[in-house]
């Protein structure tokens, strides 16, 4: 059951981002748990040439050329693990306190309920205003490009991280 439940948890957490897509920005102006996340995800993309957000860096891999900018990422990263890190463990907080699943006509539990709530709780945590105080990185600091001396950053990291960037 625990190993069921932890797997419920973890693939709400991978496809909440799709039902939480209207959290990414607060109505002030200020950014959501879920974007401050998905900039984490982001900048640590930045860790070496080809890697993806969520993926491992490829074999072999280099550094992109980002010189002092590099400092502003691991200034962005420090402040914003521990967003994730809080949103995490408030979800399994709530995990812990839900009662166990009822048993259904077959004697399996059925978790459709606990997993409605798991979802509806992260959705509310990723809603959630994000606290981290955010440096900002210059367009100009990435380098961008395809030439040997430029950075070929992936579309999808330079999304994730678009909330920082000054243009």
């Amino acid at each position: 059951m625990k190993t069921f439940t932890t797997a419920v948890v973890l693939s709400v957490m991978c496809v909440s981002p799709v039902f939480a897509a209207e959290a990414a920005a607060q109505p002030d102006g200020g950014l959501s748990v879920d974007r401050c996340i998905t900039i984490l995800s982001g900048l640590n993309a930045l860790n070496c040439v080809g890697q993806q957000i969520g993926g491992q860096c490829p074999a072999g891999a280099g550094q992109y050329k980002l010189g002092t900018a590099r400092y502003t990422i691991a200034l962005d990263i420090a402040a914003l693990g521990p967003v994730f890190d809080a949103a995490r463990k408030a979800q399994q907080q709530f995990m812990a306190e839900l009662p166990a699943a009822p048993k259904s006509a077959s004697g399996q539990p059925d978790d459709t309920n606990q997993t409605t709530r798991l979802q509806a709780n992260w959705n509310g945590i990723l809603a959630g205003r994000c606290t981290a105080e955010l440096s900002h990185l210059k367009l100009s600091d990435l380098h961008l490009g395809d030439k040997a001396d430029e950075n070929a950053i992936p579309p999808a990291v330079l999304g994730a991280i678009s909330p920082i960037v000054d243009k």
